[in-house]
């Protein structure tokens, strides 16, 4: 479980910058940034003051997003994201904004991306893996 990441994207989702939730928190933008990096922790209010900003839970946060489980599974297998938009039919675009957070798949997208990945894998003799 990676909360800053969680952070990140859902602040992303938002469509706003490290400064601007630093501004709406009242604290220095750094504080944001090492939330996100996972230097600092937030408190369990910040979190719920992070939720209510960017209009989502505070179990969003410390969750892991099943994007992130699929990201793993690209990077561990060596697939690019033009690999998972090519097999889609998608742009590598859409995939970097799925995976960043600008975009949210939905779990039908979520499962043929995972279907990709584990025909990548079973290509590449690692089915284990997948």
């Amino acid at each position: 479980m990676n909360i800053g990441v969680n952070i990140q994207k859902a602040r992303n989702a938002a469509g706003l910058t490290q400064d601007e939730v630093a501004k709406n928190l009242g604290v220095h933008h750094n504080t944001i940034q090492q939330y996100e990096v996972g230097v600092r922790e937030p408190s369990v209010t910040t979190l719920i003051r992070l939720a209510d900003m960017f209009g989502c839970t505070v179990n969003d946060f410390v969750y892991e997003d099943p994007i992130l489980k699929i990201v793993r599974l690209r990077k561990k297998l060596g697939a690019t994201q033009k690999d998972v938009a090519d097999a889609m039919g998608v742009t590598p675009q859409m995939i970097s904004q799925w995976e960043n957070g600008v975009r949210r798949g939905r779990p039908k997208t979520l499962n043929i991306m995972l279907n990709v990945l584990n025909e990548i894998a079973k290509e590449r003799g690692l089915e284990e893996e997948a």
